[in-house]
């Protein structure tokens, strides 16, 4: 098997595990009982994803999807970011003082 069909066969095998991971976290998203829990229901899997798949598209050399991860990261967090005050009881828009 050469390295092009090895790297196939390894996002063959990770869509549906992504499909998983995207539908538990939608519904963490949904049962999340306070605002500052569905900030973090956002951000941390938003970090997550793009960690995971940036690296992976790198060390496979598929640069154009590095910079799709970017372009769309950065299209989540920044309003995601600017938002973060109107969310109640979040520790990043109200830290403890001190």
């Amino acid at each position: 098997m050469n390295p092009h069909e090895s790297a196939l066969r390894l996002w063959s095998n990770l869509i549906p595990a992504a499909a998983a991971v995207a539908l538990a976290l939608s519904a963490m998203l949904l049962l999340a009982p306070a605002w500052g829990e569905a900030w973090d229901a956002i951000a941390w899997p938003l970090a997550a994803w793009f960690v995971v798949d940036t690296a992976f598209s790198a060390a496979h050399g598929v640069w154009g999807n590095v910079l799709l991860n970017t372009g769309t990261a950065l299209m989540f967090a920044v309003p995601l970011w600017a938002s973060r005050r109107h969310f109640a009881g979040d520790s990043v828009a109200n830290p403890p003082p001190g």
